[in-house]
């Protein structure tokens, strides 16, 4: 190979390089203008997350629940949510989720299946789990889907639990995934 074609192989590398270096550049700017739009902050827990199109956040009716919720359409007499908890927790987040999923076991009993259990990491790199539960509700007379992620914090653990109608639980896992994984936490 003579010392010509060498260097003009390198330069093209050098440009692809570049390149690619700009469009990643431009492509997290236009991502993140889209996403600060529609940022929501919880600063009684100290994250955000972004609210999915359409979507609104709202106080929680429940007093269980210390931090607003995200809330989408009502369709069949069920709303989907997202909804944040919080347990002052220091230790294996896997130890955490074992326990989280016994007492589901306990108090669901046998109307309920684990259908998924995985790791997941959100877009900053935030490594937490996602359990898949399928349960019924007497109450509503509804079979649900439940996505539930965890992740470990400052002392704590929260629980990001979403819920929808099980047969609307494909389409809505997909959406739940994606405005997980944009959950930070914020300092």
């Amino acid at each position: 190979m003579k010392k010509t074609e060498y260097n003009v192989q390198r330069i093209i590398i050098l440009v692809l390089f570049f390149a690619m270096i700009l469009i990643y550049i431009n492509f997290f700017k236009i991502n993140n203008k889209a996403i600060e739009k529609t940022l929501f902050f919880e600063e009684k827990g100290g994250f955000s997350i972004a609210i999915p199109e359409s979507w609104q956040v709202r106080e929680s009716a429940s007093p269980d629940l210390k931090y607003r919720i995200l809330v989408g359409r009502t369709e069949n007499n069920f709303t989907p949510n997202i909804n944040f908890v919080d347990e002052a927790f220091d230790g294996e987040l896997e130890i955490f989720v074992n326990a989280a999923i016994e007492s589901l076991e306990v108090l669901l009993g046998e109307n309920h299946e684990v259908i998924q259990r995985s790791v997941f990491t959100t877009q900053n790199g935030l490594i937490g789990e996602r359990v898949r539960i399928n349960s019924y509700f007497y109450h509503q007379d509804n079979y649900v889907r439940m996505h539930i992620y965890f992740f470990l914090g400052d002392m704590r653990v929260i629980i990001i639990t979403c819920i929808t109608l099980l047969e609307a639980a494909e389409a809505y896992g997909e959406l739940f995934d994606r405005t997980i994984k944009t959950f930070r936490w914020i300092e």
